[in-house]
């Protein structure tokens, strides 16, 4: 009998009276043993392979463990971040990671049953290859995402994988509001409070003044329209400030990268003083934004929904470059036109936006050479 040896675990044998191989495979003591049906070398070492890959990972092998599963080392994963306390966006952390592992060609359905000690790059390589819905190509953030989960649960069952470089589509800059569309937007958002939509559920929504505090906030403060950021912040967390005869808004926010203390301009502390006067019996752990929807995620929707029929009502679904318009484009735009202010830095900017300068220089900078009058923009109420 000639025998040749592939892994301390695997060999694959000719017998005597036969020229096709056999794959003989060592697991947990026991031998396992098939008829390669072929006197090929190359193609019986692969089909051997393709042997051990079915023993370890078909539910109807003899050795098949769920224990050794990748789907065991996902739920284990679950169950760890389920001790973890809930963030300000109101979304546990491990709901979120649920959502992307059940996503449609996601890890648990490409992986799910596979013995994890199985999984190596080349697997990795093509789960990314099969990942995308549609002809479009995924981000790379969001490729990230999906490496980020598939390597913790690697790490827990010790499998060692170099991850490969997530290389998505390139993200595109959202839209920017101009003066002249910003002052449009904020004043039909005062003309249309009471005016009555329907969502995509068929639930009605009535346009409040919230929607303009929203927007001359936002602007204020170039805070993010996130649960984390904008719909986190209280009563409590304001304090009232002055400098010479300016007045301003400061509080502490758990913004992406940290939490930190935000300055707004005038504008945010007019905003502020108009939703003290029309809501005088507010408590201090009100938020300020939507303070009667307490589901914060919910209270993101509604406001995203008015936003959205206030920008069909301006007939601003779009900016002069074709881009969306979206809540965030007034972050975008805030953080542009305080860049056109000649007594503040980039620096100065990229630290109290919580962004970096390479996205100023990329993003921002270039749309602040638009002309604009700061000085009309820092008056605005």
């Amino acid at each position: 009998m000639k025998t040749k040896k592939l892994f301390d675990n695997m060999s694959l044998y000719q017998r005597d009276r036969s020229a096709n191989y056999y794959c003989n495979i060592y697991h947990n003591g026991r031998q396992y043993r098939k008829s390669m049906g072929t006197d090929n070398f190359e193609d019986a070492k692969r089909k051997c392979f393709d042997f051990q890959n079915e023993l370890l990972t078909s539910p109807e092998s003899p050795v098949f463990s769920t224990s050794d599963t990748f789907k065991h080392y996902a739920d284990k994963l679950i169950e760890m971040q389920k001790q973890r306390p809930i963030p300000p966006s109101g979304l546990a952390l491990h709901k979120r990671t649920l959502q992307l592992l059940k996503r449609k060609n996601g890890l648990l359905e490409y992986f799910g049953t596979r013995a994890i000690t199985t999984i190596k790059r080349k697997d990795v390589d093509d789960f990314l290859l099969q990942l995308p819905l549609n002809e479009t190509p995924l981000s790379t953030p969001t490729i990230s995402k999906h490496l980020n989960i598939l390597k913790q649960i690697l790490d827990s069952a010790e499998v060692d994988i170099k991850m490969p470089k997530p290389r998505g589509r390139k993200g595109t800059s959202r839209g920017f509001f101009d003066i002249e569309n910003y002052k449009k937007i904020r004043d039909t958002s005062k003309a249309i409070v009471g005016e009555q939509f329907k969502m995509e559920n068929g639930h009605a929504v009535i346009v409040t003044e919230d929607l303009h505090d929203f927007i001359v906030f936002m602007m204020s403060s170039m805070l993010r329209p996130t649960v984390s950021e904008v719909y986190s912040i209280r009563h409590k967390d304001i304090k009232k400030k002055t400098e010479g005869k300016t007045e301003y808004l400061e509080f502490k926010c758990n913004r992406k990268n940290r939490t930190m203390t935000v300055q707004t301009l005038p504008t945010g502390a007019y905003v502020y003083r108009d939703i003290c006067e029309r809501v005088p019996d507010r408590k201090p752990s009100d938020y300020i934004i939507l303070p009667y929807i307490s589901n914060r995620r919910h209270a993101m929707k509604i406001m995203t929904r008015m936003f959205r029929y206030l920008l069909e009502k301006c007939e601003l679904k779009f900016d002069e470059d074709g881009r969306a318009l979206t809540p965030y484009s007034l972050r975008h735009s805030s953080i542009t036109f305080n860049l056109m202010n000649p007594k503040t830095t980039p620096m100065q900017i990229a630290r109290r936006a919580d962004t970096s300068l390479k996205m100023i220089d990329q993003f921002y900078y270039p749309q602040s050479q638009l002309k604009t009058d700061i000085k009309d923009f820092l008056r605005i109420i």
